[in-house]
């Protein structure tokens, strides 16, 4: 999650089982509850809040609890090679590494390196897992604070066509 003044990264999230979660197909925000919903490839719904991110990293440099693992860090070089982005050309045979610069001469200058980051692990407790029979792939909020003040219903749409409120 960035910070769209100054361009610079706020937030690391990482859904519940990482690799096994698939691609994040979808995502919305919802302003009155302060959290942020993913649609993964895996069919899961998976959810952090923000309110008790934000209450817990003003005080403390590492959470852990029902929130997840929030552990402030600054962004630098050391990651994972990713398995799409950072591979080669299959005629080279190569396993994917940091290495491979996919025909990048110089490494990106996005200012990211040494701007203080939190990454924030989504905890089992904010998953549903299957919750369509396919992708999820669209996600929708409906706030209605007229109706009742603390009525807020995600609706998902996925790849076993049905849309769920």
């Amino acid at each position: 999650m960035w910070n769209t003044e100054t361009l610079t990264p706020i937030y690391i999230v990482n859904p519940y089982l990482e690799t096994e979660s698939g691609d994040l197909f979808s995502l919305i925000w919802s302003p009155s509850l302060q959290t942020i919903y993913i649609g993964c490839q895996n069919t899961s719904i998976q959810w952090i809040d923000f309110k008790a991110v934000n209450s817990s990293s003003s005080s403390v440099s590492a959470v852990s609890g029902a929130l997840g693992t929030i552990t402030p860090t600054t962004v630098s070089i050391a990651r994972k090679a990713h398995k799409f982005f950072d591979s080669y050309p299959q005629y080279e045979r190569k396993a994917a590494d940091l290495l491979a610069n996919n025909g990048s001469t110089s490494p990106p200058s996005h200012g990211l390196l040494g701007q203080p980051v939190l990454h924030l692990q989504i905890p089992q407790c904010n998953v549903v897992d299957s919750a369509h029979y396919g992708y999820v792939y669209a996600m929708a909020i409906i706030e209605n604070p007229d109706l009742e003040p603390e009525r807020v219903q995600l609706i998902t749409g996925g790849g076993d066509e049905t849309l769920k409120v």
